[in-house]
């Protein structure tokens, strides 16, 4: 089974419109590569409004992909609470996220791709946690968006899986029924401390707010959690780089740097490949428009990219 994973697309209208660009010329370069299904960990919005998931609903559909057999999505801190695009946004901010109803919005993700929540195991009272049986991979699909806390989670970036998720995956592991599958976990918070690789002294100030402000609560104890699951694989974004590494014996992939900020023209997404036991995983860089004008131009011409 051949598996894209994207995330963190920000979507938006407001600024970054060539995010909107950008997720076509994605898609389309997946779809042309023949995948069996795609996985986006979260962030798929800006600032979590309609406009913004009709957008994305109308993009997944032209492809072809608002398919539960095709496409399987979790959500992101963006996707309830939006962000801070402008400076002047950042004093009223907390309060924005104060107001903001944790619950609803949640319905709402699960609404704007109901599609993707088809024919899947969900134990709980809401579609998360969830188990999708795709054949030989079993996907279980995490919410790990903490609530609003002025005290605890000021800009409502941190993560933290709820006891109710706990539950969840406790009856879906429990039930017997995916022993013979591989278990790939979705979610969309990270599982080590930012950034993971650092040109700057890791000991600024920065660096250790990013780190505070972004965190999932608990990690260690969901890691082995998963472990105990024979969770495999853990795919998430949040943190805006592509890195792959082990966690207690589980493989994470980080596709959030699927755009990279302030390179436009630079998009990038995970590929996985699973064969019974063999799980194979690469990063693919899609070619720049430079790169596509010359092989247009030369189409006999091998064109490297650094």
């Amino acid at each position: 089974m051949k598996i894209a994973h994207i995330s963190d697309l920000h979507v938006c209208t407001r600024r970054n419109f060539s995010n909107i660009k950008n997720a076509r010329r994605l898609l389309e370069h997946i779809i042309n590569n023949n995948y069996d299904h795609v996985v986006i960990t979260g962030d798929i919005t800006e600032n979590g409004n309609e406009k913004e998931f009709r957008l994305i609903r109308k993009l997944l559909e032209e492809f072809n992909l608002l398919d539960t057999n095709k496409l399987s999505v979790v959500i992101g801190n963006h996707d309830i609470y939006g962000g801070i695009q402008f400076a002047e946004d950042i004093i009223g901010f907390p309060e924005k996220c104060s107001r903001t109803n944790y619950k609803m919005k949640l319905r709402e993700f699960e609404v704007y791709f109901r599609e993707a929540f088809e024919r899947i195991y969900a134990p709980g009272d809401d579609f998360f946690p969830y188990a999708k049986d795709l054949g030989e991979v079993v996907l279980l699909g995490i919410n790990s968006i903490s609530e609003y806390s002025k005290m605890k989670n000021l800009f409502a970036s941190k993560g933290k899986i709820s006891e109710s998720q706990y539950d969840g995956l406790r009856e879906i592991f429990s039930s017997g029924k995916y022993m013979d599958k591989t278990a790939v976990a979705l979610v969309h918070h990270h599982f080590y401390k930012v950034p993971f690789f650092s040109f700057s002294n890791e000991s600024s100030i920065w660096a250790r707010i990013e780190n505070e402000a972004m965190k999932l609560r608990g990690r260690k104890k969901f890691l082995k959690f998963l472990q105990s699951g024979n969770v495999k694989l853990a795919l998430h974004g949040h943190v805006h780089e592509s890195v792959e590494y082990s966690k207690k014996g589980i493989r994470c992939l980080n596709a959030g740097e699927t755009f990279r900020p302030g390179f436009p023209e630079r998009i990038s997404y995970n590929s996985i490949t699973v064969d019974g036991a063999s799980i194979m995983t690469e990063n693919v860089v899609l070619p720049d428009k430079k790169e596509l004008k010359l092989r247009e131009s030369y189409p006999q011409m091998q064109v490297v990219c650094f």
